[in-house]
């Protein structure tokens, strides 16, 4: 009898338990081994197949751009990818996105999106974020120190907010001010009621609201950048 229990111990708890941290092991040995131009790669790739189905950016696209949007995520064994399409207010697809990340959990992450015109970079690291389009510096973003231009001299000020994404409140919502006058907030779109699809009508059909002012060429460029970081990345949440 004796010999018989350790036989299921041995099937049911050793056996499962040195496959799963053999299976833990490959998976960092993978990703140890996988390189940041890799990852890189993969998230180019993916997101030029995805902007094949981009509809045309119009000069009104950027007011046009809805809460809408269609994302899906993936851990694989070299790294996690995401990627998706944020909509217009026809539905119509205006921005591809795709990002990938090596460690085990979103740690530093580089966000590649594109409208059917233009390419634009996101890369985060601690508390400091950078924006690229067509791989040349628009600015940065440091958390407690705002907005900065290429040449680090401060253009504003963004006010993330560590929020309960199940319930809809519509103050929770993202603040800019540039010094420009600029002022308004961007739409969260995670918060939402547990998992249902957001009711647009309480948020409008907008994912921009302005206060004061309107953006600039430039101006559209970073709310581009900052609505693509609030709503892809885990980087603000952690």
């Amino acid at each position: 009898m004796a010999k018989f229990f350790f036989l299921l111990t041995i099937i049911f708890i050793i056996i499962p338990t040195g496959l799963l941290i053999w299976g833990i092991a490959y998976v960092i040995r993978k990703r140890k081994n996988t390189t940041e131009e890799e990852v890189k790669l993969t998230s180019r790739t993916k997101l030029a197949v995805l902007k094949k189905q981009l509809s045309p950016w119009l000069a009104d696209s950027f007011l046009s751009l809805s809460p809408g949007y269609i994302t899906t995520n993936s851990q694989g064994i070299k790294m996690n990818k995401r990627s998706g399409f944020f909509l217009g207010q026809d539905r119509e697809k205006l921005i591809a996105f795709a990002m990938g990340d090596k460690a085990a959990f979103w740690v530093n992450e580089t966000t590649y999106f594109s409208n059917s015109q233009d390419q634009y970079r996101i890369t985060t690291e601690k508390e400091f974020v950078r924006f690229y389009k067509n791989d040349i510096s628009l600015g940065s973003y440091t958390l407690n120190k705002g907005l900065q231009n290429e040449n680090k001299v401060p253009i504003g000020s963004f006010t993330i907010k560590f929020l309960n994404t199940n319930l809809v409140d519509d103050r929770e919502h993202f603040h800019f001010k540039f010094n420009s006058g600029l002022e308004g907030y961007i739409v969260n779109i995670k918060n939402r009621i547990s998992g249902s699809i957001m009711d647009y009508t309480l948020y409008s059909s907008n994912i921009f609201k302005f206060e004061k002012g309107m953006p600039d060429k430039y101006e559209e460029d970073i709310l581009l950048c900052l609505f693509v970081l609030i709503s892809t990345t885990s980087w603000i949440y952690s």
